[in-house]
């Protein structure tokens, strides 16, 4: 389900750069379910629609705020959500990532680095 995560400034996070505490990450998915509109195979949507089940978020154990959970630029069956980190934060270079799309729980083991 979880494949990467940027920064606000498009930054891959990794230990040598992790997200500071507050700020927003966002996520690149897939096995994320669909939106109301579905774009031909390939083709990057640019609907603006999000996700049609409920996305929340954990990190470290805390709720994550979901900023959004969109589509637009990233090509059919990927995902972009934008989580803003909680304030305080567990730090690390690998802080538990939990992401709940309706029923489904991403995989075991993704882990985020917090500053």
């Amino acid at each position: 389900m979880l494949s990467f995560a940027i920064h606000e400034d498009g930054a891959a996070n990794s230990k040598d750069n992790p997200a500071a505490a507050g700020l927003v990450v966002a996520l690149y998915i897939t096995g994320a379910g669909g939106t109301p509109i579905k774009a031909s195979d390939g083709a990057a949507k640019t609907d603006g629609q999000s996700l049609l089940l409920p996305v929340t978020a954990h990190i470290g154990g805390q709720p994550a705020d979901v900023i959004d959970s969109g589509a637009d630029g990233v090509p059919e069956g990927v995902m972009l959500l934008k989580l803003r980190t909680p304030v305080p934060a567990p730090t690390g270079s690998s802080v538990p990532l939990v992401v709940h799309i309706g029923d489904q729980i991403s995989q075991p083991g993704v882990t985020i680095a917090i500053r």
